[in-house]
C-alpha cells in the first residue's frame, strides 16, 4: 500500500488565534443570545453561555488532558 503524504498547513499561534477568532465571530458565536435551561438529555449540540465548573475536581490537582479549541482536519484542508 502506498502511503498518502498528508500535511496540514502551519501557522504561528497569534495568527491562528486571529483566524480561530475571526471564524467564530462570522458564526455568530459571539452574539448574545438569551438563556434557557435545557434537560441534559435534550443538550446534544448545544453550547453553554456561561462557563461550569465541577463541584469536585478529579484529580484534584490542575491537570488537563485536553485543553483548546478542537477542530476537523477535514475541514483544514
Amino acid at each position: 500500500m502506498k502511503r498518502r503524504k498528508i500535511y496540514l498547513k502551519r501557522y504561528e499561534v497569534e495568527n491562528a488565534r486571529k483566524i480561530i477568532f475571526k471564524t467564530l465571530e462570522d458564526l455568530g458565536f459571539f452574539k448574545n443570545f438569551p438563556s434557557e435551561v435545557v434537560d441534559t438529555r435534550k443538550s446534544l449540540w448545544r453550547t453553554t453561555k456561561n462557563p461550569v465548573y465541577a463541584i469536585k475536581s478529579v484529580p484534584e490537582i490542575n491537570i488537563s488532558a485536553m485543553d483548546g479549541i478542537a477542530t476537523c482536519s477535514l475541514l483544514t484542508k
